[in-house]
């Protein structure tokens, strides 16, 4: 299985980090993508990643951090990236539902984070909330350096921009969610098989039935048999198309 969306080093995991990951053959993990979201998460996803097999990791910085982005935090992602393990920058975006920095900032630091990701041939993983109207104008005027992919991770937008997105051959990664949100089987429908990935975000967003408790990569399990049926393939042809995306997406992944 594949978690193109994880959180690991979040400090809900500590004291049960090793376990969970030392179970990752046992619970048919076979791929982590570690996102950050800061400075320090930079630095701990990037260590996981340099420790584990299993795991690689985005390095970048997430809108609520936007007001901390500055020249020295890109020159760190830059410096960073010349490891194996870093696949993507992100995670990266426009969140407004929270605003915790303000939108002008938000915007700019989203810009100089997509033209940093295209300098080093990276694709990114975007975080969404309330902003698709922003996010798509920022992509359609900079969609001469989205040369090298783009994941919307735990697409919350409705079926038509999803049909919009799925043609310029975006991705998007599905999770716990998509057990009890009722308009999510409508957005699947838009997105073809070979643009879809698996992910948690644990700690957060965990599937019914563990819904508001810690989640782990292992409950990708519970977001497999839904995929499934709506792509009306076995659990065997699914993992191994869901391979085959995540190869295709983060190329540095073998």
């Amino acid at each position: 299985m594949i978690d193109a969306h994880v959180h690991l080093d979040d400090d809900k995991f500590d004291g049960i980090r090793e376990e969970i990951i030392a179970n990752f053959k046992a619970d048919n993990i076979n791929y982590c993508v570690n996102c950050a979201s800061d400075y320090q998460t930079m630095l701990s996803s990037l260590a996981l990643a340099t420790k584990y097999q299993e795991i690689y990791c985005a390095l970048g910085c997430h809108p609520h951090d936007a007001k901390t982005y500055d020249k020295s935090f890109e020159n760190k992602i830059i410096e960073l990236a010349n490891n194996p393990k870093v696949v993507a920058i992100g995670e990266i975006g426009l969140d407004y539902y929270y605003e915790l920095s303000d939108k002008i900032t938000q915007k700019e630091v989203f810009i100089r984070q997509i033209l940093l990701a295209d300098q080093l041939k990276l694709p990114i993983v975007l975080h969404i909330r309330e902003a698709y109207q922003d996010a798509l104008d920022i992509l359609t005027q900079y969609k001469g350096n989205l040369n090298n992919g783009v994941m919307f991770h735990c697409f919350s937008g409705s079926a038509e921009i999803a049909s919009q997105l799925v043609k310029l051959g975006y991705y998007f990664s599905f999770g716990g969610v998509i057990t009890f949100a009722k308009h999510k089987p409508e957005v699947i429908k838009q997105i073809p098989l070979t643009q879809i990935l698996t992910e948690t975000d644990a700690p957060y967003l965990a599937p019914i039935p563990f819904r508001g408790k810690l989640n782990q990569p292992k409950y990708i399990s519970y977001v497999l048999p839904i995929l499934s049926q709506a792509y009306q393939l076995t659990s065997s042809q699914l993992e191994t198309q869901l391979e085959q995306n995540l190869k295709t997406l983060f190329k540095k992944i073998k």
